[in-house]
């Protein structure tokens, strides 16, 4: 009775969010039609000649993105019924996210700095109590990393609010130049990068896996990773006008790129390899963003959330089917047991690499071209192109991986798709996924007259980085079969993939060590010890080890004594 409330009480939600669905698009094909952009201003108070309103925006942007954010909840609270049946705290869980949820539509409806703080620290905190769902030391410790690296995210936007009490506006379209912009357009960069995890802030994403699979989902493709993107994008028109901080913000994503795609290429977690996989796509969406695609910038958002989510879907399907393994050397011969399941991961997985007419195509193809078209930066376009062939090489490998490896489970493994629930998401994240880029492109951006004409040589040569990541992804699945693992450079180029080039070291053990250490040494001697030392069994263990101490010197003095006694004798006698 109690599960059967649990999973009604879910239905209903997903079924609500499906409604605010169906009525956003209804009101995006509106104001499309009629060029149209609504704001609402309500005055909180007036103090010392500024106002402090609570503004909400509605207009294609905020629109077309919370249809993003309704579809992806609607199909991972779906999802959940699945993944979480034998949980009791289902209700919980299924209440937390919808708060995530909700803090995601504040961020999206509100341009005003002041009240977006709302959405803004209801991620920040939600995200931590998600995280910390399965209430272990593993979840604790990266529920706290989460949180603190996205505070300095918080103290940034303090800081622009604090600074922009001269200009007396805080709306993202009211902005204008003054003298200090310089310092609030980099404290918005540095909110988007701790949000969305740019170096150096980045080893928090991975830590995030220690949450549930819809979780991860939710969090990875619309809601808590593209809340900075989404800010840095809503405050371009003023970020931009310094190039300081736009040259910054290049060189971070462009490094951040090449960094989460040659981690991607040595990890084995399978939830961590899509973990980096959306760390390397933040990267290109702030690479757009940071060279003026900030349309092109958020149509990848768009796109990129839905095979994401469908990315990750497919994930927790197999950790769930699987036993719950997550090493993807041991997750092979799936083809066999799930066929549904990898069939929806493929087709993610060739999204995510810009496979032709596919999701990613449209939106990723287009910023490489757009790269193309435009002037370019030899070191620039070395790092964009490798960052995408990189990001190629781990999908091909993934997928190798989970096909045609061999699977290392016990002989009597017998499990495969056996509720089949979970496939109405999957083929509503999978049409997303196919024809989404699409329904973008040419029913919203096409309408904004947002379009460009590439040269030929330019097509070929995206194709060409895109065979040279399938050449790279294929090597690398064949040298794990015939590389010995006592090959030292191999297994120091896995360390040092593997930990995001020792950041993850250099962020969380490498700081934490100590003062957990201290901290818990103090707990046990001076919160816990003046009871143990100055109590019954304190006083006991002191009193029993006096008492052997005694024993043993008055024995050792009797000892002494009848050896010198016997000596003396001796020697009166000879003498």
């Amino acid at each position: 009775m109690f599960l059967w409330k649990n999973v009604s009480i879910s239905l209903f939600t997903s079924f609500f969010i499906f409604f605010l669905f169906v009525f956003s698009f209804f009101v995006l094909v509106v104001l499309l039609y009629d060029c149209g952009c609504y704001l609402v201003d309500w005055q909180l108070f007036c103090i010392c000649g500024f106002d402090v309103c609570f503004s909400i925006l509605v207009d294609w942007v905020s629109l077309s993105f919370s249809l993003v954010v309704y579809l992806i909840s609607f199909s991972v609270i779906w999802f959940s019924y699945y993944y979480m049946l034998g949980d009791l705290y289902v209700f919980r869980f299924t209440w937390l996210v919808v708060l995530f949820v909700l803090s995601m539509i504040f961020l999206i409806f509100i341009p005003n700095l002041i009240t977006l703080l709302i959405g803004w620290d209801g991620l920040g905190l939600i995200s931590f109590c998600l995280v910390v769902y399965y209430q272990n030391f593993k979840s604790l410790v990266s529920g706290v990393l989460t949180v603190l690296m996205n505070r300095v995210g918080d103290v940034m936007i303090l800081l622009s609010i604090g600074w922009l009490v001269s200009l007396g506006s805080w709306n993202c379209f009211f902005l204008d130049d003054f003298y200090l912009g310089f310092f609030v357009g980099l404290c918005l960069v540095f909110a988007g990068m701790t949000k969305s995890a740019q170096f150096p802030f980045c080893s928090w994403l991975p830590a995030a896996m220690a949450a549930p699979t819809p979780v991860s989902a939710l969090v990875h493709s619309s809601t808590l990773v593209t809340a900075g993107v989404f800010l840095v994008i809503r405050f371009w028109d003023f970020i931009g006008s310094y190039w300081m901080v736009v040259v910054f913000l290049q060189m971070v994503s462009l490094f951040t790129m090449v960094l989460s795609g040659l981690s991607a290429l040595f990890e084995t977690d399978l939830k961590k390899i899509i973990a980096l996989s959306t760390l390397s796509q933040l990267s290109v969406m702030l690479f757009a963003v940071s060279f003026g695609f900030s349309f092109l910038g958020l149509f990848h958002l768009y796109t990129h959330a839905l095979f994401k989510a469908l990315l990750f879907l497919c994930a927790g399907c197999l950790i769930h089917s699987f036993s719950h393994v997550q090493d993807l050397r041991h997750l092979g011969s799936c083809w066999s047991l799930a066929p549904c399941v990898m069939t929806f991961l493929n087709l993610a997985n060739l999204a995510l690499c810009g496979f032709p007419f596919f999701g990613g195509f449209y939106s990723k193809d287009m910023i490489l071209e757009s790269y193309l078209w435009g002037e370019m930066n030899f070191l620039f376009f070395v790092f964009v192109f490798l960052a995408t062939s990189l990001t190629v090489a781990y999908s091909v490998r993934l997928s190798l991986f989970s096909s045609f490896g061999a699977l290392k489970m016990c002989s009597f493994f017998s499990k495969g798709e056996e509720d089949y629930n979970f496939l109405v998401p999957l083929f509503v994240l999978g049409a997303g996924a196919l024809f989404g880029g699409f329904f973008f492109y040419f029913f919203i951006f096409e309408a904004k007259c947002i379009f460009f004409f590439p040269s030929v040589s330019d097509k070929n040569f995206v194709f060409f980085v895109l065979f040279f990541g399938l050449v790279l992804g294929c090597f690398l699945f064949l040298l794990s079969f015939s590389v010995s693992e006592h090959f030292w450079k191999f297994k120091f180029m896995s360390s040092f993939g593997g930990s995001m080039w020792f950041l993850q070291i250099l962020s969380t053990q490498g700081l934490l060590s100590y003062p957990f250490n201290y901290f818990f040494g103090n707990l046990y001697l001076l919160d816990r010890g003046y009871f143990e030392v100055l109590g019954g069994q304190g006083l006991l263990s002191k009193l029993s080890l006096g008492s052997v101490s005694f024993y043993f010197f008055s024995f050792k003095s009797v000892m002494v004594s009848s050896a010198f006694v016997f000596f003396a004798v001796f020697f009166f006698y000879f003498y």
